[in-house]
């Protein structure tokens, strides 16, 4: 009886850490059946131990073989079911979990791969950005050099090839005006010149 009691307190313990976690819709409706089949079980359990003390010994043992052996059955068989629906539970959840990261995975691989392309394409466009207007500022420089001060040079944006733009349209009109200078000088010095040949004749 001792041993008993130790048990059921065991037992006890167990069912309360145990209801805490029910979860699955099957033990909601299992559960409370093995909370009866217990009940029926330790009330049958309690006459027996009543027909033992009242030295009832084969009626206890009847007892015991009878009524009280199937209700034990049951409730082992209802513990089983609990059990089974508890490792079906688990089998479910590992295959979300694994479902789970494997969604994640390839989200992450996508996004990686989405954000390889866009960094591709924004470098791409960067360069594009910078490399156009220094194609046109070295075609201008090489026009210049050339002795060509024809180029029509407009700064486009405000940033560092903006500003170098800027800086040669500067430049072009300053030669352009020294260039105009040197020719009014020039012209000015021939017609001195004829006007002393004139002069000398």
């Amino acid at each position: 009886e001792k041993a008993m009691k130790t048990r059921m307190e065991i037992i006890r313990k167990d069912m309360a850490s145990y209801e805490a976690l029910i979860s699955e819709p099957e033990e909601k409706v299992l559960y409370p059946q093995f909370l009866q089949t217990m009940q029926k079980y330790l009330s049958e359990n309690k006459k027996i131990m009543e027909m033992s003390r009242a030295n009832q010994k084969d009626e206890a043992r009847l007892q015991f073989k009878g009524e009280s052996n199937k209700l034990f059955r049951q409730a082992v068989e209802q513990l089983v079911g609990l059990v089974k629906i508890n490792e079906n539970g688990t089998e479910r959840s590992n295959g979300d979990a694994d479902h789970t990261f494997n969604e994640a995975r390839n989200w992450i691989l996508g996004l990686l791969i989405a954000i390889v392309v866009i960094a591709f394409a924004l470098a791409v466009w960067v360069a594009r950005i910078v490399s156009v207007p220094l194609n046109k500022a070295v075609d201008i420089a090489q026009r210049v050099s050339g002795g060509d001060l024809s180029a029509d040079i407009h700064a486009e944006s405000k940033d560092e090839t903006g500003q170098l733009m800027h800086s040669l349209k500067a430049m072009n009109d300053s030669l352009l005006r020294i260039v105009g200078e040197v020719r009014t000088g020039t012209d000015t010095i021939a017609t001195a010149s004829t006007e002393i040949a004139s002069g000398n004749l």
